[in-house]
């Protein structure tokens, strides 16, 4: 009972922070028309109706994606970035992209093998989800067959180069896993290109047109190589740096329209915070 009372008390927190119109729009419907309450609810659609209304304010706040995401994909390769620049090693460069895949494999097949059996026996409520929420992603899952040779393509292939649909938490890991050969690619090549400038201008125009997502990894090189290289940053450009990653990252997507795409934005944040807190 203590843990359900501080998972709503956690909720309320949550939905006052992020101010969710989802949340307070089914609140507000299952109060009047009855068709729900937090007392009848089973705690597998409480969760799963939280999870369902949060998700769209986290994605509207974009601070928040670049803190966890962007931030995230930019320390990935810097750390790769930044060791190979202290020991020059290209075996380790080698045998760390031979073993990515078989790293992630483990954990990513018991988790779409869970997946699996959840979906296959209705276990996951969709339809009541629908009932609540009216959400066109649970909708969608209502219509959907969950085979084994699904649960195999998924898990050995898909979710490792175009994203799952199994597994929602996986949706990022092909950019986690593809971002990461990126690096070991960019890397490998580093000291065989004379000119660098060249070489990051070339990979950050490829990859605004092809996927953004891909160029906070390239930001986590070039980070990787400002710190390496010590150049002279005193405290206080650190914090106007930390701040203006900060305006990056919050920058209102409404305001950009067709001069750039967010994810961008996102990268640029990633890296200007990346700088400024080494």
């Amino acid at each position: 009972l203590s843990l359900v009372t501080l998972a709503i008390t956690l909720a309320a927190l949550i939905v006052i922070l992020f101010k969710s119109p989802l949340i307070i729009d089914v609140v507000g419907m299952s109060s009047s028309s009855g068709i729900a309450s937090i007392n009848t609810c089973s705690i597998l659609q409480q969760s799963t109706l939280l999870v369902s209304s949060l998700t769209p304010s986290l994605r509207r706040n974009s601070f928040i994606v670049v803190c966890f995401l962007y931030i995230f994909f930019a320390i990935l390769s810097f750390v790769v970035a930044h060791s190979f620049l202290q020991n020059k090693n290209h075996e380790s460069l080698k045998v760390k992209a031979i073993t990515r895949y078989f790293r992630f494999l483990p954990i990513v097949v018991i988790s779409c093998f869970i997946a699996y059996l959840l979906l296959k026996f209705n276990l996951c409520k969709f339809h009541e989800l629908y009932l609540l929420t009216k959400n066109t992603w649970a909708a969608a899952r209502i219509e959907e067959t969950y085979s084994f040779f699904r649960f195999l393509k998924e898990s050995l292939f898909t979710s490792f180069f175009k994203g799952t649909q199994l597994v929602s938490p996986l949706w990022c890991l092909h950019f986690l896993f593809l971002g990461s050969f990126l690096t070991y690619f960019v890397m490998w090549i580093y000291d065989k290109i004379s000119n660098k400038y060249a070489l990051f201008s070339f990979l950050i125009v490829m990859f605004y047109f092809v996927n953004p997502n891909y160029i906070a990894f390239i930001v986590g090189i070039i980070s990787a190589i400002i710190c390496h290289n010590e150049y002279s940053i005193k405290k206080i450009n650190c914090v106007l740096l930390i701040i203006l990653g900060c305006v990056f990252g919050l920058f209102p997507p409404v305001l950009i329209n067709n001069f750039t795409n967010i994810e961008t934005f996102y990268a640029i944040g990633a890296g200007l915070i990346l700088v400024g807190t080494n």
